[in-house]
Order: C-alpha cells, then sequence, then structure tokens
C-alpha cells in the first residue's frame, strides 16, 4: 500500500509543478503578446512607408520615356510635346487627365488615352482624325476636314479617297462646312460617288453637282428630308434641284 500512496502522491505533485510551468507559459505569452503585435503593425508601417517612398517619391519607379502609339511618325513629335511631364517624374504622381487633355489639343488627335506603363514609362494612344474633304484654300492648298467639322492638316496633295470642297469668299461659316459633311454622312456610298463640285458659299449656301444634275443643298438643317426629297426627283431627270427648303423644292 505505501508504495502504492507514494507513487500516487508523486504523480500529483508533478502533474500540479506542470501545470504550474503550464500555467506560467501562457502568462507570459499573455505578457508578450503586445509586444508582438506592436512589432507586427510596425513591422507593416515600415514596409508600407518604404513601398510608398519606391512609388512616389523615390526615382526607382520615375519616367524615363513616353511612347506614342496610333499616328505616323511625321506626327509623334507634336503628340510628344504636348506631354510636358518632366523626366524622372514618378510614375505614380504623373496627372493622367490633364496630360491626356493637353493631348487632346493637337490638332490630329481625335481621341486620346494615356496609360502608366511600369517601371518607367508612359503609353500615349492616339485616335487621329481621319480627312472626309479636303477644302480648297485661295493659295492652292487644301485643308483637310473630318467629319466632326475639325480642320487639321493642310496638305499640297488631296490624299485617295478625300473628297475636294471649293469656297466662294472667305472661309465659310462652320455652319457651311457641317452642311457639306452632313450631305456626304447621310447619303448612301452609291450616290456619294456621284457627288463632284462641292462649293460652299456660306453658312446657308451648299451646292453640288450630283451624276450631272446640279444640287442647291442649303444649310445643314433637315438632312435627311432633303436627301428624300432629292433622290424622288433625280428620277424626274432635271437640270437642276433646290431643296434648300425640302417643303417646297424647285426644278428646273
Amino acid at each position: 500500500m505505501a508504495p502504492s500512496w507514494l507513487t500516487r502522491h508523486r504523480a500529483v505533485r508533478t502533474g500540479l509543478a506542470s501545470s504550474r510551468v503550464r500555467f506560467e507559459q501562457r502568462a507570459a505569452d499573455v505578457r508578450r503578446r503586445p509586444a508582438r503585435l506592436i512589432a507586427a503593425l510596425m513591422s507593416v508601417v515600415v514596409v508600407a512607408a518604404v513601398v510608398a517612398w519606391l512609388v512616389f517619391f523615390s526615382s526607382v519607379l520615375a519616367l524615363r520615356e513616353v511612347r506614342v502609339e496610333g499616328v505616323e511618325e511625321a506626327d509623334k513629335a507634336a503628340v510628344l510635346a504636348a506631354v510636358t511631364v518632366p523626366p524622372g517624374t514618378p510614375l505614380a504622381r504623373v496627372d493622367l487627365a490633364a496630360v491626356t487633355a493637353a493631348v487632346a489639343k493637337v490638332a490630329v488627335v481625335r481621341e486620346a488615352h494615356l496609360t502608366r506603363s511600369w517601371p518607367d514609362a508612359l503609353t500615349v494612344t492616339v485616335y487621329p482624325r481621319v480627312p472626309l474633304v479636303a477644302l480648297r484654300n485661295s493659295d492652292g492648298s487644301f485643308s483637310l476636314v473630318d467629319d466632326q467639322a475639325a480642320s487639321f492638316r493642310i496638305v499640297q496633295e488631296i490624299p485617295a479617297g478625300v473628297i475636294p470642297v471649293n469656297r466662294e469668299g472667305s472661309a465659310p461659316a462652320t455652319a457651311g462646312l457641317r452642311a457639306v459633311l452632313q450631305v456626304l454622312q447621310v447619303m448612301p456610298a452609291e450616290q456619294r460617288v456621284q457627288v463632284s463640285d462641292i462649293t460652299v458659299s456660306g453658312s446657308d449656301l451648299v451646292t453640288f453637282t450630283l451624276a450631272g444634275v446640279k444640287v442647291v443643298w442649303g444649310g445643314p438643317s433637315d438632312p435627311e428630308k432633303k436627301l428624300r426629297v432629292l433622290t424622288i426627283l433625280m428620277g424626274t431627270k432635271p437640270a437642276s434641284i433646290d431643296v434648300s427648303t425640302p417643303d417646297t423644292p424647285v426644278t428646273r
């Protein structure tokens, strides 16, 4: 009996000692937990500060190159000149909206998109203006005009597929030029290729020849109605048609 009782007593003492050790270890862990949490938070703060410095202030991710896509080589210089961000500016601090707005003011640019090309470049993607007509100037040159009535380039020869437009007197008002563009935009392709001798004499006087028939189109109002009336009257084979007032057209 005695050895058995002594064994149990020792086991109890051993168990109590083990429990006390575990308790003390847990207590120590609890005491160290705030310090560990603070250390972890400090590590996060330090890492975030380093990343912020690298991205927003250091030269590691700074601008070194501007790439221009979508325009001919001759127009790239004008686009690059509009990007006035100094080399060495951290890429993350570049105001994309402001630079895009500046590029959009370049004459040949219809639309532009700017993106950061990490680690050290800006990419400017340009959608250039496409000429629809060529407005003849007094010196024999031509001003290329797109479908938004924007004149964006002066050339000596008309590019293939671009329709020449004559003007009388001073430069036509925007309304007159828009009327010319409306004529070409509302017409189906088979009619458009028969158009020649387009002339703008003012904001409300556009004339042209369609399949040998002189047409007085007038101004930019009611283009769809004018085209319907014109198409009907072309069937009567007149020498001239005036649809400037489409409700009361005149033929000769």
